[in-house]
């Protein structure tokens, strides 16, 4: 599917892929988005804009990490969108692939994505956005990428303190595994903002020809954004590995208790076992054996041995 806006004038409209050339040749300022786009749709990257096959290889290919390339008449842009949104599994990024020049923007992307969506309602309902420049279109897409990762950074936040509680209410393997996967997703957000980090970092070198100098404040809010995220990831992978420490803390003691009540058992049995011990010898020669009430006896005073044995560990607090 592609979507194509022209500005010009003060005017948005939406135009069709063929008059693509004639807008550019015209100097209208551009937005060419590709979703999903067939072998036919593709060829516009070549046979339109004349982008290098490497840049369109990476289109192809996809799994890129964020980066900026400067080749002769664009810049090339892959940035990361967040996509999958449940804590239960492995967090999904997908890449937007971005052509960026003077007078147009063309984005690539594999699936429908819900911030280009965004962002194209309001670049159709609000010519400001294409009158401050292609920079600024490309500001209200990094902004809208940027900003999607907070809601699932404050739920990982809100999953932390469900843990801890669930920690002390029930005993669960499963406790373990959901720290191990918010850990490893913690992970590969912070490398994939370490990635964002640095295109917004380059997207703001004075040698950028393509951002204005009056629209430089607005990728520094986006900078500022992302070392947010990074303050937030970082502090929350903190908070997992002392919850991890918790719950293998939680488990050492309780397994501490089993262990301390199997040894005052095994210790009450112990002189008990000694009793059996001795009368099941079996020698002729043992007038125990012979007396009329020896089992009773035998049984009475084993059973006083374990009250006292009993006694003496309730009174000093091991049980």
């Amino acid at each position: 599917m592609i979507r194509c806006l022209s500005y010009s004038q003060g005017e948005i409209v939406s135009i069709s892929p063929n008059t693509i050339t004639e807008k550019i040749n015209n100097k209208n300022l551009l937005w060419v988005d590709l979703e999903n786009p067939t072998d036919s749709e593709i060829k516009i990257l070549s046979d339109v804009f004349k982008f290098h096959p490497l840049t369109i290889e990476d289109c192809l290919h996809r799994k890129q990490r964020s980066k900026v390339e400067n080749y002769k008449d664009y810049y090339f842009i892959v940035m990361n969108v967040f996509k999958g949104r449940k804590l239960e599994e492995e967090f999904r990024i997908s890449e937007i692939f971005l052509f960026v020049s003077q007078n147009y923007i063309v984005t690539v992307h594999w699936g429908n994505m819900e911030v280009v969506n965004t962002v194209h309602e309001k670049a159709k309902s609000a010519a400001n956005i294409f009158e401050r420049g292609i920079d600024f279109l490309l500001y209200n897409l990094a902004d809208e990428i940027i900003d999607d990762y907070f809601p699932i950074v404050d739920e990982v936040g809100n999953k932390i303190d469900e843990i801890e509680a669930e920690i002390f209410e029930k005993e669960s393997k499963e406790i373990q595994s959901k720290i191990f996967l918010l850990k490893k997703n913690m992970l590969k957000l912070r490398k994939i903002i370490t990635a964002q980090r640095e295109v917004l970092n380059t997207l703001l070198r004075h040698d950028f020809v393509i951002i204005k100098e009056e629209n430089k404040l607005y990728f520094m809010d986006v900078y500022d954004h992302i070392m947010r995220l990074f303050d937030f990831i970082d502090t929350y992978y903190d908070l997992l590995t002392g919850t991890l420490d918790l719950y293998m803390s939680y488990i050492s003691n309780r397994m501490n208790g089993v262990m301390k009540t199997l040894t005052i058992i095994a210790t009450i049995i112990m002189p008990l076992t000694l009793i059996t011990g001795i009368y099941g010898m079996n020698f002729k020669n043992m007038p125990e054996l012979n007396t009329e009430y020896g089992y009773f006896v035998t049984l009475a005073v084993m059973g006083i041995i374990a009250f006292a044995e009993i006694l003496y560990f309730k009174r000093k607090g091991w049980w």
